[in-house]
């Protein structure tokens, strides 16, 4: 399993490049997209910046997959 180093003073948010003003680890069960793991569960640290605070995890993970897609749009540019 591959670890990260989190440097939870300065973390930009999980969905922009704001600074974040909430940590929260949120639990996600598995989905019927993921059949190579069925009943697994997955922890998450999710930063919330002061516009992303009120997004629940589904609308976070939906807002941090449209980020990632701009970021290679502009890495090929």
């Amino acid at each position: 399993m591959q670890t990260y180093e989190i440097d939870f003073h300065n973390a930009e948010g999980s969905v922009c490049s704001k600074k974040h003003v909430d940590i929260k680890t949120e639990i996600i069960a598995s989905s019927p997209d993921k059949p190579n793991k069925p009943n697994s569960i997955t922890k998450k640290i999710i930063f919330r910046c002061e516009d992303h605070l009120h997004c629940d995890v589904a609308e976070m993970e939906r807002l941090a997959a449209t980020e990632e897609l701009a970021q290679k749009g502009r890495k090929n540019n």
